[in-house]
């Protein structure tokens, strides 16, 4: 128990040194610097420094777009930063980007969110249809020509008028205006 205990305390206290090194990695915005820390770390303390919060519940990602770096945005996203995370007050680093005017870390966020989005949609349709049933689908219709079959519905912006977002039958978001995209696809 003795010697469990010690590995514990050993192990916090590394944890905790790997906290501060990578949040002064992240405040001196060095990318070279951020990937010292994560070459001595393992994958799971990796993603705890990726999703630490701070008393804003903001990550290393929002650190990075509040110095609008690119480099540094697009090195944590590649890494697991979740780029949906929502802070204190209710937005995520998308939102902090465009509400900055940060447009290339805006479009970065944005293009990763959706390449995200899309791989998750593939895997949990695969998913679904493996589990409806295991017949021959010699016959079964396509994901494509169900999906282009489905009646699409439009929401309109209230002010502008303009489309905004594009819905399915089940009206689960389809496409999104780049403006709105960061507020309606939280999870």
């Amino acid at each position: 128990y003795r010697r469990q205990r010690q590995m514990c305390i050993r192990d916090s206290t590394m944890t905790e040194l790997f906290e501060k090194q990578f949040q002064k990695a992240i405040e001196s915005g060095n990318v070279d610097d951020v990937n010292k820390v994560f070459r001595r770390v393992d994958a799971s303390t990796k993603q705890h420094l990726l999703n630490f919060e701070n008393e804003s519940n903001q990550t290393a990602l929002f650190a990075a777009v509040l110095q609008n770096n690119l480099p540094l945005v697009e090195f944590l996203l590649n890494h697991g930063s979740v780029w949906n995370h929502v802070d204190s007050n209710g937005k995520n680093a998308g939102e902090l980007a465009m509400e900055n005017g940060f447009e290339q870390i805006e479009s970065a966020i944005l293009s990763h969110a959706l390449r995200a989005e899309l791989i998750l949609d593939v895997l949990f349709t695969k998913s679904d249809k493996s589990i409806e049933n295991n017949a021959d689908d010699n016959d079964a219709e396509t994901p494509q020509q169900s999906f282009l079959k489905q009646k699409l519905s439009y929401v309109f912006d209230d002010e502008t008028n303009e489309p905004i977002r594009l819905l399915n039958e089940q009206n689960d978001g389809i496409y999104f205006s780049a403006k709105n995209f960061f507020k309606f696809s939280r999870r």
